[in-house]
């Protein structure tokens, strides 16, 4: 049997393969030009920090008075005495290898890296609190601004605040935090009158701090406790104390007035006894001087051998 001829057509496969001399040939031009535009940033931006002045920031000392000890109380709260007081150690910089350490950082908000001299070196949070002796609280500018804000006893715009907070929840936060301000836009939707499907009533786990029963009444599967019983007691004892604060204000009042006269009419009446007891003194010291030259007088007079007239003795008839 004889085998068919196949009629199709066998088509030459084509090589991948393609010849160097096709290939675009790379011009060294572009690359030096590459690397001639990134050293010329490289300038730029070591000019740029040149030509700014070097910071060296301030120590606390020399102050006298309460004014001290007011900002010694604001800089132990923050832990931050080691870092703003001046201690025994003279405080160094160095001004090229600051503008440098600018020139070089590359890195993020929480961590970055530099070169200084040929040293490579990366800070981050931990690495900075160790180094400056202060805790790491991860405070960012928000948290500094309102602290600021509470000392200097500027109003906030809390509303505003919210809002900016409720935006950035809304369309900027990826993490998935939890959603804020439950209560108060409990409130925001009762002004609204928005329809609730079930309202979720405040508990005693909402409230940090001593609880005033009265208005937040315990929960049913703990109002019968022996716990609850006695924090009823004791918000029962807090209010009847209130109260006899109230009534008793006024007597209060009325015996601290009484005291007080009776203190200055005794600083008074002590006043007067001590200037006649002066008086007093005066005039015993002049009866005695008086005293002294009669005495003196009789002494002279015995002394001689004859007495003075007023001492004879009238004759006898």
């Amino acid at each position: 049997m004889l085998l068919a001829k196949s009629t199709k057509k066998i088509h030459p496969v084509k090589s991948k393969f393609v010849h160097p001399s096709n290939l675009i040939e790379i011009d060294d031009d572009i690359i030096e030009t590459k690397k001639g535009r990134k050293r010329k940033r490289n300038v730029l931006g070591v000019l740029s920090f040149g030509k700014r002045s070097v910071i060296r920031g301030r120590v606390v000392t020399g102050f006298g008075g309460n004014v001290i000890s007011e900002l010694l109380v604001l800089l132990e709260a923050q832990g931050w005495t080691a870092l703003f007081l001046q201690e025994t150690r003279r405080r160094r910089m160095g001004r090229e290898e600051t503008r440098e350490f600018y020139v070089n950082t590359v890195g993020s908000t929480s961590s970055i890296s530099s070169t200084i001299c040929g040293t490579l070196f990366t800070l981050t949070t931990e690495i900075l609190s160790t180094i400056l002796g202060v805790p790491n609280r991860e405070a960012n500018y928000l948290d500094l601004t309102l602290m600021e804000l509470l000392l200097s006893k500027i109003q906030i715009n809390l509303p505003n605040l919210i809002l900016s907070h409720i935006y950035s929840l809304c369309v900027q936060d990826k993490k998935e935090r939890g959603l804020a301000y439950g209560f108060w836009l409990g409130d925001v939707f009762d002004y609204f009158s928005v329809s609730i499907k079930e309202w979720q009533i405040q508990t005693t786990k909402d409230v940090l701090g001593v609880v005033d029963h009265i208005t937040i009444p315990a929960t049913k599967r703990g109002a019968n406790a022996p716990i609850q019983r006695l924090k009823d007691s004791l918000t029962a004892k807090d209010k009847e104390l209130a109260n006899l604060r109230v009534a008793h204000s006024a007597k209060l009042d009325q015996l601290r007035m009484t005291h007080e006269m009776e203190r200055e009419r005794l600083i008074a009446e002590n006043c007067k006894v001590n200037e006649e007891l002066v008086q007093a003194q005066e005039a015993l010291a002049n009866e005695r001087n008086i005293n002294s030259g009669d005495l003196k007088s009789i002494f002279d007079f015995l002394s001689n051998g004859s007495s003075p007239s007023s001492f004879l003795v009238p004759p006898s008839d």
